[in-house]
């Protein structure tokens, strides 16, 4: 799928070989909760810390 798409992927750094299913659910910024939206960006700053200033 990468070669068709004309993008490279870095190495794999892993493997996963459980049963588990991941479930990823993605919807528009303007049709989430505000619930949903403060466990957002809770998430994305934990990943991507804001520089001291």
């Amino acid at each position: 799928m990468a070669e068709a798409s004309g993008v490279k992927l870095g190495n794999i750094l892993s493997i996963d070989y459980s049963w588990g299913e991941v479930d990823s659910v993605s919807r528009p910024l303007n049709e989430m909760s505000d619930e949903d939206m403060c466990e957002w960006l809770m998430c994305w700053h934990e990943y991507n810390p804001l520089p001291d200033i």
